[in-house]
């Protein structure tokens, strides 16, 4: 079972937000590498 399939609905949301907040800020090239992390798994962004 991936990480992704553990986390639960309030750590899903947790995820997302942060996700979000960064990806408004990011530049066009800066938002195409977070599509990749967000695919990779929330590890890679939360530091798991």
């Amino acid at each position: 079972m991936s990480a992704r399939e553990k986390m639960t609905i309030d750590e899903r949301y947790k995820y997302l937000r942060l996700m979000q907040d960064r990806y408004l800020q990011a530049s066009r090239r800066e938002r195409g590498a977070l599509h990749i992390l967000k695919h990779e798994g929330p590890e890679q962004v939360l530091g798991g």
